[in-house]
């Protein structure tokens, strides 16, 4: 029996092709589960992010690359290579994927804040809680390095229904949305949020925001694109989970 991975994979080939993103050299990026699927629905706590693109190579300025997933390049990351996927030295995304190590971290083991960034100095350590959650993105081919937003809603529309079943089939229980719930806040009708906190980031000159909704017994977080979510983010987003699992 398929996976439900696999299952996606055959599906965003079938929206690829239907509406002819697939060249020579673009392929769809896989996205789903990073870790194992058995044990993904084992847990009490499943989270899942929800971000707008990956990215691969760009060359002229186009994107191109794909043909790979991240659950397979995790399965296979060598810890002793200094470039091994999502940390390496060299890994364009390497910042994004700390912060969504660091949130997930703290969600799933109940705290709400973290000391430090430096909480787990294990590479294998590091893997092995990427593999307890899962990453999906709006599009499945590979962007531009930084996301064109114009563009964005074209591209959700190509993937919109296979998004949606995603996000049924894998059951999440928390869902992040990284920089994409304005998408999604009319499809899922969830009203105003139960909890918002703000502060201050220095490095970005603006406010940070968390947007919390509940509905049925699933968590929404609204909030920015990992890349932009300090430490302090991270601990309000922490904070502002654990209030809502406390009533």
């Amino acid at each position: 029996m398929a996976t439900l991975n696999e299952k996606f994979a055959v599906l965003i080939d079938e929206c690829a092709k239907k509406n002819n993103l697939i060249k020579a050299d673009l392929n769809p990026i896989y996205d789903g589960l990073l870790g194992n699927e058995k044990e993904w629905k084992k847990q009490d706590t499943r989270i899942m992010w929800v971000l707008k693109e990956a990215y691969d190579e760009v060359d002229n300025g186009k994107p191109k690359g794909g043909g790979w997933s991240f659950h397979d390049e995790i399965a296979e990351a060598d810890i002793k290579d200094e470039n091994y996927f999502p940390f390496g030295k060299k890994r364009k995304s390497k910042n994004t994927w700390l912060n969504i190590l660091y949130v997930s971290y703290g969600i799933l083991e109940e705290k709400e804040n973290l000391e430090n960034d430096e909480f787990c100095e294990d590479k294998q350590k590091d893997l092995d809680i990427l593999k307890k959650i899962s990453v999906i993105n709006m599009s499945k081919m590979p962007g531009p390095k930084m996301t064109i937003n114009s563009e964005l809603q074209q591209k959700f529309l190509f993937w919109k229904d296979v998004v949606l079943e995603q996000i049924n089939s894998y059951n999440p229980n928390i869902i992040i949305f990284g920089g994409t719930y304005e998408f999604f806040k009319d499809i899922l009708e969830l009203g105003s949020p139960i909890k918002e906190k703000y502060l201050l980031n220095i490095i970005h000159n603006a406010k940070f925001r968390v947007s919390a909704y509940k509905k049925d017994d699933t968590i929404y977080i609204d909030t920015y694109h990992p890349l932009r979510i300090s430490h302090e983010g991270v601990n309000k987003i922490l904070k502002i989970i654990a209030d809502i699992k406390k009533k």
